[in-house]
């Protein structure tokens, strides 16, 4: 008997066909399992397909089939950042578009979920139909590293934050920046920066538009009338054209070349390598005016400690406030304080009329006192109490304020050439200069101010 056996090219189809010769009884399905296995099939032999071919000699009939392996399924990483900086401005729900705020920076703060990783998933093994195993392509395992300023969760499929800043995928590791490096002039191209880390801006900050940072600001061009503020340092390459509405607020220190009509504000120390023109200066360490030619003309300049200069004022006898041994705003803060424990004592009076009505119809009435008037007084004096103790919070911050005038007092100014028209303060003592000093250290002595 013929039995033509064929395979696939892949081998994944055995086809067969029954040619029997006059006379011969045809296999059974038995005797042609023997027969495929002697031809190395063994693998998804189809028993119906068997009887069909023996039920239909001279017929091709596939009677075994290979199985394929599954395909896999890829790891994908999801990321919760822009990986392309997307800038564009800002649109209100009204509408309204703002060029200022263009999404430049992407913040985080501490433990923020930066990314997620779905793993990988193995396809199954197959055969072909001779029962050889057909392994299944890998899928694709994406790389899922945290650098610096990022953390691994347990499982190894989140990455959180370790740190505020600006997440990245730098060679293929999710990192957290805490220094910004902008390359460029903040203007309409970057807008408003706003960044939990510290900022290093390789250009200027055009009038406009402004930066606030977490950490420390670095400018290398100018500033122009723009709003500065970082809770760290600031430092200024070149320098501070103010204009009107031009800002710059440390927490720590100011570092600057010059300041034209500018308004600074540092919690510890103003360092100037040149001038300050006409603006606004107040520092609550000490203002050192650095350069050979330092000079500070026209405005105000306000130091917790210290102000040194080699010229204050000029010889056009330009009105300029030098104030040293303040803190910055003390004096505000001490005149909202008088101010507020006035008020609540006016307060405390009109309620005591109210209470003293009160208790003369109580007195009056007796029985008859009405229980809704009762209640009224009851309020009227827990009022009065609440006031009471108002002023005495008020009154221990008023004493510290003072306290720490006093202690201001060690404050001073010193300075090459003081021109006439300087006004020179020192804690709460002030004297307007009329003649040029030279060589001066000021200085409060047996509470007066003196001059060295």
């Amino acid at each position: 008997m013929n039995i033509d056996l064929d395979l696939s090219v892949d081998k994944m189809l055995a086809t067969i066909c029954i040619r029997p010769q006059e006379g011969e009884s045809l296999p059974s399905i038995e005797e042609l399992k023997q027969y495929l296995a002697k031809g190395g099939i063994n693998f998804g032999i189809d028993e119906k397909a068997l009887q069909q071919a023996v039920n239909n000699p001279g017929s091709i009939v596939t009677i075994a089939r290979g199985e394929s392996p599954t395909e896999p399924i890829d790891g994908k990483v999801e990321y919760n950042f822009p990986l392309k900086a997307e800038i564009k401005p800002k649109e209100d729900k009204s509408g309204n578009v703002d060029y200022f705020d263009l999404g430049f920076v992407f913040n985080v703060k501490e433990g923020d979920l930066l990314a997620t990783k779905t793993p990988p998933v193995e396809g199954k093994p197959g055969h072909d139909v001779t029962g050889k195993i057909l392994m299944p392509k890998k899928p694709f395992n994406p790389k899922f590293v945290a650098g610096k300023g990022a953390k691994l969760s347990e499982d190894g499929l989140s990455i959180f934050a370790e740190v505020a800043g600006t997440p990245r995928l730098i060679e293929g590791k999710v990192v957290v920046l805490q220094t910004l490096d902008i390359d460029k002039d903040i203007d309409f191209a970057t807008g408003n920066i706003v960044f939990k880390g510290s900022v290093n801006i390789r250009g200027s900050v055009l009038s406009g538009f402004s930066v606030e940072a977490d950490g420390d600001v670095i400018i290398s061009g100018i500033v122009e009338e723009a709003v500065i503020k970082a809770k760290g340092n600031v430092i200024i390459r070149t320098g501070f054209e103010g204009g009107t509405n031009g800002f710059i607020q440390a927490g720590k220190s100011v570092n600057i070349r010059f300041i034209h009509n500018g308004k600074v504000f540092a919690g510890e120390d103003v360092l100037v390598e040149s001038e300050a023109f006409f603006s606004k200066i107040t520092a609550g360490g000490k203002v050192l005016m650095q350069g050979r030619n330092s000079q500070i003309t026209g405005g105000s300049v306000e130091a917790g400690i210290e102000i040194r200069a080699r010229v204050i004022g000029s010889y056009k006898h330009t009105k300029t406030l030098v104030s040293a041994g303040v803190v910055p705003g003390l004096r505000e803060k001490l005149e909202g304080i008088v101010n507020r424990i006035k008020s609540i004592e006016a307060q405390i009076k009109k309620a005591r009329e109210l209470e003293e009505k009160f208790l003369y119809l109580k007195k009056k009435q007796k029985d008859k006192f009405p229980q809704s008037q009762a209640e009224a007084l009851e309020n009227v004096q827990k009022t009065i109490e609440s006031y009471i103790n108002q002023v005495e919070s008020l009154k221990k911050v008023k004493d510290e304020i003072i306290k720490t005038k006093e202690e201001r007092k060690g404050g001073r100014i010193i300075s090459d050439i003081i021109y006439p028209g300087v006004i020179v303060t020192i804690a709460d003592i002030s004297q307007e200069i009329t003649e040029e000093i030279r060589g001066a250290n000021v200085r409060i002595e047996e509470g007066e101010l003196k001059f060295y």
